[in-house]
């Protein structure tokens, strides 16, 4: 199911892209696929982050989701590259679809933060802040300091009413979020 949608990104995505976009990407794609060992692994890696890159930049969501698909389906089994993927599909709006890579994703690495808290941002976004909650508390479970939960658990206790609690967790987030300096005067707010 997971190969399914990939594909179905990247030949979407494909098709909406002009003439020499397509052939730049396709020829891309080709190598790729033609990649053997290290130096494939390498390469899925690069168009992992490209994917993200991308993503985040807003710019060319298309490009992102076709070099995300692309990671997955070259590497299905690699948690963090399912977990870019997810984020891609999150970032782009496709929030059902981010929610079911990211599942698919705790499936292969159920204790990764990176995982459980863009599923939780994806359900956020979702108007569930029950379960975002839940997962964001496991993900600080297996990674206390990790920055992006205590943050998103943050919006999760203003949705609740709860200012000192949300109030905490950007203080957390901010402790372990910035340069040492930015640490220390977090440390002491």
């Amino acid at each position: 199911e997971l190969l399914a949608l990939a594909k179905r990104y990247r030949e979407s995505n494909l098709a909406l892209l002009d003439a020499t976009t397509k052939q730049n990407v396709e020829q891309q794609l080709n190598r790729l696929a033609q990649a053997k060992g290290t130096n494939r692994y390498k390469l899925v890696q690069e168009v992992t982050g490209a994917s993200i890159m991308l993503g985040a930049s807003a710019m060319e969501k298309e490009l992102s989701l076709i070099f995300g698909a692309a990671a997955v389906l070259a590497e299905p089994d690699d948690a963090l590259i399912v977990n870019n993927f997810g984020a891609v599909l999150l970032l782009a709006g496709s929030l059902s679809d981010a929610v079911q890579v990211l599942n698919f994703g705790r499936s292969i690495s159920p204790e990764s933060p990176f995982i459980l808290t863009n599923l939780a941002n994806a359900l956020l976004e979702m108007d569930d802040d029950t379960q975002a909650g839940e997962l964001l508390l496991q993900a600080l479970q297996h990674e206390p300091e990790f920055a992006e939960a205590h943050t998103a658990l943050a919006t999760v206790y203003m949705a609740r009413g709860d200012a000192q609690k949300a109030l905490d967790h950007i203080v957390m987030a901010a402790a372990n979020n910035f340069t040492p300096a930015m640490r220390q005067a977090a440390q002491q707010a």
